[in-house]
């Protein structure tokens, strides 16, 4: 029962945030980006805490290294509360009283069939430039350096392309799903086809794949028709289900036998992504407690905004590469990332934690904002639909984790796909939409 009080304090706050919203406007319950981050926030909050009810940590847990108490992961659990309350009050005080615009209009746009050629061919291009690059991949470890081989210049070649592929995905997501009555079929080919790449290339990792299915989903809800609370958890539920069993086949690599083993072996399990935000929050303010954290530079502060800058190797500021150094040096990559409440046990405590909390959650609204007075416009579509489908990487990261994917990834590709439109002078996304939108009211 100890357990009990902060899983039932995170639940009620949930159900305060969904009535106190729903008392605003008309919930779009998987289009609303704060929505789906605190249900996301619960979900990597409490599966966690049922894990230590009913499971006992053994040696294969990183947590059980740290020698927990009840007491003081109980305690850790009501910083997770603390988070959800402060993200709550930033987003309902910020977000307004507007719905969400449902432009179903849109499907009618005409866009010029050679932008999705484009899109699809450089998006090839870039698939079959990392491919013949690519050291290698034996297991799911080396996906992460596949490219640490290259000279300085073909690996930064390498990084750009990776983040262009991301973007042309959104870009021709958006362009898909505003033809939607044109292009239904072929949209479910294009998510299979991406999302079986991106898992099988890199043996495992599921987090491309979730994206491009948070996007498609709200583009969905967005502009064809507005997805169901009990239609929405069913395809969650399942979206879960699949996922675990990604994991546990990535564990046994792909092996059927193996990963029969491991799971009689172990029994009862959750996915170890669950743990990624409770277990370095965790250990750090275990650290904090002792006063035994490694010295950090201050520039560290500031890596969200530095990192726009600069190349994802430079990590002398990332707070994630500085909990590898000292926690991890022999890992050839981080097992564990750092977001906000991590974070907030490396500089205020609790205080710090309560700040970047309400921060997070007014960006949120400020970003929800600026997608309902710009809702016609497409580019900005395609910036909210792309920080929807990424917001579940803010809790793992850091708050404004989204400024460096936009301005490296986003704004990249929207130049290149805007330049094809000027080449080919017919019918520009920005012109098919103010023609469709004028005619549809006429």
């Amino acid at each position: 029962m100890i357990f009990a009080p902060p899983i039932i304090a995170l639940l009620v706050i949930y159900a305060l945030f969904i009535f106190l919203l729903s008392k605003k406007f008309t919930i779009d319950f998987f289009a609303e980006i704060g929505t789906l981050y605190m249900g996301l926030f619960l979900a990597y909050s409490i599966i966690p805490a049922f894990t230590f009810i009913f499971t006992k940590l053994n040696s294969n847990d990183s947590l059980a290294l740290l020698l927990p108490n009840d007491a003081d992961l109980v305690k850790h659990l009501w910083r997770h509360v603390l988070f959800a309350f402060f993200f709550s009050l930033g987003y309902l005080l910020y977000r307004g009283n507007n719905n969400l615009p449902q432009i179903s209009i849109l499907r009618q746009i005409k866009t010029s069939k050679k932008m999705l050629f484009f899109l699809i061919f450089v998006t090839l291009v870039c698939i079959i430039y990392l491919q013949i690059l690519s050291a290698p991949v034996t297991n799911y470890y080396e996906n992460f350096t596949r490219y640490d081989h290259l000279p300085w210049f073909l690996k930064k070649i390498a990084s750009t392309f990776i983040r262009l592929k991301y973007g042309f995905y959104a870009i021709a997501l958006t362009i898909l799903f505003l033809n939607f009555n044109k292009f239904k079929f072929f949209i479910i080919f294009f998510i299979i086809i991406i999302c079986t790449y991106e898992v099988s290339d890199s043996l495992g990792a599921r987090i491309i794949a979730l994206m491009i299915l948070l996007q498609a989903i709200c583009l969905y809800s967005l502009t064809v028709n507005k997805i169901s609370l009990k239609r929405g958890m069913i395809y969650m539920l399942l979206l879960a289900i699949l996922f675990t069993i990604i994991e546990i086949g990535r564990e046994a690599g792909f092996n059927v036998k193996d990963a029969q083993s491991n799971v009689n072996n172990d029994g009862y399990r959750t996915a170890t992504e669950f743990a990624s935000v409770f277990y370095p929050g965790y250990h750090l303010y275990t650290e904090r407690s002792k006063s035994s954290l490694p010295p950090k530079q201050f520039p560290m502060f500031f890596n969200d905004f530095i990192s726009i800058f600069t190349f994802g190797d430079f990590d002398k500021w990332n707070p994630m590469a500085w909990y590898n150094r000292y926690y991890y040096p022999d890992a050839e990559v981080s097992p564990f990332t750092i977001g906000p409440i991590a974070e907030s046990a490396i500089w205020g405590g609790e205080i710090d934690l309560a700040i970047r909390a309400f921060i997070n959650g007014l960006f949120f609204a400020f970003l929800i904002r600026f997608f309902i007075k710009r809702a016609d416009k497409f580019w900005v579509l395609v910036i909210y639909t792309y920080c929807f489908s990424t917001c579940i990487l803010t809790m793992k990261y850091s708050v404004f984790y989204h400024l460096t994917p936009i301005v490296k990834t986003i704004i990249p590709t929207f130049i290149i796909t805007w330049l094809f439109s000027k080449l080919i002078r017919r019918n520009p996304i920005k012109k098919d939409l103010e023609v469709v939108y004028l005619k549809a009211n006429f």
